[in-house]
């Protein structure tokens, strides 16, 4: 079991953090936002997630 944080970040600040807790190979789903960027650091190893899968959909 990991920990993620994933960071949102627009053109000039953070705008929001969520810490993940990955567990038993289920995907967690968060809700996407326009115009913003993710980042996504492992709590475990202290860096960027490395092994990670994520997947945006349109609507």
């Amino acid at each position: 079991m990991n920990t993620i944080m994933i960071k949102t970040n627009n053109a000039t600040q953070t705008v929001a953090e969520v810490a993940v807790v990955t567990k038993d190979g289920k995907p967690t789903i968060i809700q996407a936002m326009e115009k913003v960027n993710y980042e996504f650091h492992d709590m475990v190893i202290g860096s960027s997630a490395q092994s990670y899968y994520y997947q945006t959909h349109q609507k």
